[in-house]
């Protein structure tokens, strides 16, 4: 009989995992009478593929396996005496029944009935699948003793990282793992749709990467994913770089970073590429990458964006606050910028650099306005001006301010909270407002695993470096 479940409708990389599960399908099936199996899970958890690789452990000698297809209206009735034929076919020759029903939402109640019947008549076994929740066609079988209920949750990092190794049989890197987890929030069917694009091999091949900070996937070496992935999974891809980033896990960040570049998500992942570069103490390259960027990528908030992290990796990572100046003013020439934020990140990235006069003489020709990140800004440098003159108290004034407006506009600059809230500590401290400091750093070391922690001493250590001597580029243009 006709069936849309056929090995043909699955490939080995679409399985993995799912060890609990398959222990219980096996121990139904090495019962005399077993009742019902149902696997359930959402859309893409791979429910078809679990049923497929559960007829690997029926006994040839014993089973034999009647596909059902679920059929509906007119169909029914014939798709009906069909089971039932079969079925007395495999009885007659000795063996019992496995009745598959793949999908079985979408079949008729009363071909699920027939098989129930089928299944008291003739000790039949029954392995059916359906999304959670909406199969309820399947109510006949569920108080059939012994039922089983098969429930498919997501993959979890551990099941990912073991899906692929590399050549010699080593594991994945955690933070790949990772990235692969995340970008397809654990499902089967997304994971097996990206691993398809990403040309397995070459995604998981056996180095040391720790000197760069996205890992073993470099933008040259990947494929092109453009067009490649369904648009549900480009959206998955982009939340999931849109959460590392802001709860700043900059491994995980990194990897994904790669795969929305390959996949075209360049409003998603080229700010935040080109950040990693900065704290990982390759400005060079990040200005290079940003460089290699389309001229669309520089419209609208993405390039507010780039231009400040060109700023940064110009002033922070090469030293050369001139030139993050100049280019802060092409973006107000060509209309990117507000003159006034621009103002503000200027004499902002000064006093970090310790140009303390130059940020006090942009702040003296300061106008405010009514733009978050413009006051965010424009307070962090007055605070870092404080700071840099001897006046810590003044200092911890502004940056109480500064941290909570950080916090405002944590989704685009997660990276900004964490820097200042690290000054503020060192403020109170020099302030000799001991207790308020022991407190701040307490709560710093236990939020989100830390990671603020290791984003703010990432970026201290960036300022911190002495500017490069040699490789420079030469001075890029803003577009």
């Amino acid at each position: 009989m006709s069936s849309r479940f056929t090995a043909s409708r699955f490939t080995a990389s679409r399985f993995t995992g799912r060890t609990e599960q398959l222990t219980t399908i096996a121990t139904a099936l090495g019962e005399a009478a077993p009742g019902p199996v149902i696997v359930t899970g959402e859309p893409g958890s791979g429910r078809s593929a679990l049923l497929h690789r559960a007829l690997e452990l029926t006994d040839g000698a014993r089973d034999a396996v009647v596909a059902v297809a679920p059929v509906t209206g007119p169909a029914a009735g014939p798709g009906r005496a069909a089971v039932v034929a079969a079925t007395a076919r495999a009885r007659a020759a000795g063996r019992r029944p496995v009745l598959v029903l793949d999908d079985a939402h979408l079949a008729a109640p009363a071909v699920v009935r027939t098989l129930r019947d089928l299944h008291r008549e003739y000790n039949a076994v029954i392995l059916a699948s359906a999304p959670a929740g909406v199969a309820d066609n399947l109510d006949c079988l569920r108080y059939e003793p012994g039922l089983r209920l098969v429930r498919l949750g997501p993959l979890s990092e551990a099941e990912v990282g073991a899906m692929l190794r590399g050549p010699a049989g080593t594991p994945m890197r955690p933070a790949t793992a990772a990235a692969l987890h995340a970008a397809t929030a654990g499902r089967p069917a997304l994971l097996a749709e990206l691993l398809a694009a990403l040309h397995t091999g070459a995604a998981t091949r056996d180095r040391d990467d720790s000197a760069d900070p996205g890992g073993p996937w470099r933008p040259g070496e990947l494929p092109d994913l453009r067009g490649r992935l369904s648009e549900e999974g480009e959206r998955q891809l982009t939340a999931a770089l849109d959460r590392a980033w802001q709860g700043l896990a900059l491994d995980r960040a990194a990897e994904l970073t790669r795969l929305a570049l390959a996949a075209g998500l360049t409003d998603a992942a080229a700010p935040v590429r080109a950040f990693l570069l900065l704290v990982a103490g390759r400005a060079d390259e990040g200005l290079a990458f940003l460089d290699g960027l389309a001229d669309g990528a520089w419209q609208g908030r993405t390039g507010q964006r780039l231009v400040l992290t060109r700023a940064l990796l110009l002033a922070l990572g090469l030293r050369q606050t001139g030139r993050a100046g100049e280019a802060l003013a092409s973006a107000v020439e060509d209309g990117t910028l507000s003159a006034p934020r621009a103002a503000a990140y200027r004499a902002w990235l000064q006093a970090v650099t310790g140009d303390l006069h130059g940020a006090a003489w942009t702040l003296d020709g300061f106008q405010a306005d009514d733009d978050p990140q413009t006051t965010l800004f424009a307070r962090a440098a007055l605070a870092a001006v404080a700071l840099g003159t001897e006046r810590p108290a003044q200092a911890v004034f502004d940056l109480r301010r500064a941290v909570i407006a950080a916090g405002q506009v944590r989704a685009e600059l997660p990276w900004l909270e964490p820097l200042l809230t690290a000054s503020m500590i060192d403020a109170a401290l020099l302030a000799g407002r001991i207790s308020e400091a022991m407190t701040l750093s307490a709560e710093f070391h236990a939020a989100a695993e830390g990671r603020d922690w290791d984003a703010a001493v990432a970026l201290l250590s960036v300022l911190n470096t002495p500017a490069p001597t040699a490789g420079r580029p030469e001075r890029p243009g803003v577009r």
